[in-house]
């Protein structure tokens, strides 16, 4: 089951499993602070910050993005 939710002309998402809700989370690029990227977390079973290597347009490099608060 998938609830939408729409906010300023921009449509965001939760997705539902079973009890469990995933939640977006935002990456940002840890050498220059840009926020890049953004995907689903489930935030009952991953109680940790995701780490992720990716692609950096601005610093045009793979870099560390961390989850941003």
């Amino acid at each position: 089951m998938v609830k939408w939710y729409r906010r300023q002309k921009s449509l965001f998402y939760f997705v539902m499993e079973g009890d469990n809700m995933k939640e977006k989370v935002i990456l940002v690029c840890e050498k220059c602070y840009s926020r890049n990227y953004t995907t689903h977390k489930n935030k009952n079973t991953h109680n940790k910050r995701l780490e992720l290597k990716k692609h950096c347009p601005r610093c045009n490099e793979h870099t560390l993005h961390k989850e941003s608060k």
